[in-house]
């Protein structure tokens, strides 16, 4: 099936517990709940994660992906999947050892996902999320968790792609949890008609300095994907308050979601989408299913009032108490944007 007649990935935020009627939905691909803790049991009928970052309220947000045709689900190597010809959906959470160390459990389990991938044909990513319990905690060797799982991350990447980084790294994003197991879900492709997308006011993440780690992290600011029906997708990863390589304004959670803003403002910048290929606008106002995840429970108010005003009425928006990859980084952003590739 050619991408450009394939009909782009549904999603939807949807509150409290999921429906029986969406267990029994032969076009759901899966879904992603995200629990205030570790009461809530997931659906065995298809893939569905459960990661424990509580809400504002509280209470359980799920994330719901459809695709326009039924799907074919299975599971292999403790990894959940479903898949229509053209797009796969998958899901793993796994433990880590006692020392919390991460790299190798990291390593074996992302390149199961590769093997998977490869196996049932739909070999290029384009979006992935991990969930990690103790982000900004130190390991028993002494190392911050999120660096040993970026370790662990990049020698998978490497390990599976001969290509440059640039031409295999999806968007992604990175996230502390609250639960005892890594979550990780993620999106794949059959065609090859990806565009990983940087920042021009960020250096690429797979090229920080070893400050960042002794493997920098393995992502791309956004990766873009054209639909059938004339649509496209552009997956934007977590965005945060980080300008070159450094963290910007530590101690004002308000001029960190100003920065964070700008930050996307200048990745769908004209001249920037033009470097890559991508004639037609992006727009803000094309922003959907986003999340914002915020370290600090009292800074609720003041992201949401910044981040209303950017915003179009009515897009959709789930707010998460969670830890994000520096210390000193106070929020995260995500989201999809949707249009038409021949708009004006």
């Amino acid at each position: 099936m050619n991408s450009f007649n394939a009909l782009a990935p549904g999603a939807s935020f949807h509150e409290g517990e999921i429906p029986a009627r969406y267990t029994q939905d032969n076009n759901v691909l899966g879904v992603v709940s995200y629990i205030p803790d570790d009461q809530y049991s997931p659906s065995t009928d298809l893939p569905h994660l459960q990661v424990q970052i509580p809400s504002e309220q509280r209470i359980t947000l799920s994330e719901i992906w459809r695709s326009a045709t039924n799907v074919t689900r299975g599971h292999w190597e403790s990894i959940d999947f479903s898949h229509d010809g053209e797009l796969l959906f998958g899901s793993i959470s796994y433990d880590i050892d006692d020392g919390l160390i991460h790299a190798n459990q990291t390593e074996k389990n992302f390149r199961n996902i590769f093997r998977l991938i490869n196996e049932h044909g739909y070999p290029h990513l384009f979006r992935m999320w991990s969930y990690i319990p103790g982000l900004n905690q130190d390991n028993s060797d002494n190392v911050e968790i999120y660096k040993d799982f970026c370790f662990g991350r990049s020698v998978a990447f490497s390990a599976e792609f001969s290509r440059s980084l640039a031409q295999v790294l999806p968007a992604a994003t990175g996230i502390g949890s609250c639960a005892r197991k890594v979550a990780v879900y993620f999106l794949a492709k059959r065609t090859a008609d990806l565009i990983h997308i940087e920042n021009p006011i960020q250096i690429p993440a797979y090229k920080y300095p070893p400050q960042y780690g002794v493997r920098a992290p393995s992502f791309a600011r956004a990766t873009y994907v054209p639909f059938g029906n004339d649509e496209y997708r552009m997956y934007l990863s977590g965005t945060a308050s980080v300008v070159g390589h450094s963290s910007h304004h530590p101690d004002s959670i308000e001029k960190q979601c100003e920065t964070t803003l700008l930050n996307i403002q200048r990745l769908i910048d004209a001249d920037n989408l033009k470097h890559y290929g991508i004639q037609h606008p992006v727009k803000l106002s094309d922003l959907d299913m986003i999340k914002v995840y915020i370290r600090h429970r009292s800074d609720f108010a003041a992201v949401q009032s910044i981040c209303s005003a950017f915003f179009r009425p009515g897009t959709s928006v789930i707010y998460l108490h969670a830890d994000i990859c520096r210390k000193e980084l106070l929020i995260e952003l995500e989201g999809i944007f949707s249009g038409s590739r021949s708009a004006n």
